[in-house]
């Protein structure tokens, strides 16, 4: 933060009206409340250079309670004893969702929630059309309707300064509950979604 107090203080003595009432010697009094009147126009300067921040969701500090309410969080996927930096996160998830079915759409979750993931589809063998010792499953068309994604080890949250405050943990480390929660509620009611983790 900049401090403006003598730039403002100048700008306010060279508009003041001129004559013997308005002394302006480096102790007079009128001096003293144009260096007073500068230091507060300073402080509403920052404020509002401070609201730029706080209008984007992902640089917010002070607003990130009032972001989150406009985003309906916390909901019972983001549970409420999260740190700063995993609040921006499922903040960052529901305003960046742009709804869908698509196997993109789940990617993009798993990302904006801080996770690396794979997702697999499913498909049926059907003879004419599928190739021996491919990747194909046995079963009928309703695996067609499956997808297993693999979290590839747990989300590890450091403690990060300009991010974190003072008094969360150096690391915290979790599996992916919230992103099974957020996955089972935008899931299809006929896709049966399997989630697996690797090295967590």
């Amino acid at each position: 933060m900049t401090d403006r107090s003598e730039q403002y203080a100048s700008l306010w003595l060279q508009l003041a009206p001129r004559g013997r009432a308005w002394a302006r010697g480096l102790a007079s009094s009128f001096r003293r409340l144009g260096l007073a009147l500068g230091a507060e126009f300073s402080r509403i300067h920052a404020r509002a250079e401070n609201l730029l921040v706080e209008a984007h969701p992902a640089t917010t500090d002070e607003l990130l309670s009032d972001w989150e309410a406009f985003a309906g969080l916390p909901d019972p996927c983001n549970p409420l004893e999260q740190n700063r930096r995993e609040r921006l996160q499922a903040l960052k998830g529901r305003l960046t969702d742009i709804g869908g079915a698509s196997v993109d759409r789940y990617m993009r979750i798993a990302s904006a929630l801080g996770y690396d993931v794979t997702l697999e589809k499913f498909r049926p063998f059907e003879f004419g059309r599928s190739a021996f010792g491919g990747r194909q499953e046995c079963g009928d068309a309703s695996l067609r309707a499956r997808l297993r994604m693999t979290v590839h080890g747990p989300r590890v949250t450091r403690f990060e300064f300009g991010m974190s405050h003072f008094g969360e943990p150096m690391a915290r480390i979790a599996r992916a509950e919230d992103l099974e929660c957020r996955l089972d509620r935008i899931a299809h009611s006929h896709l049966k979604l399997e989630v697996g983790y690797q090295g967590a």
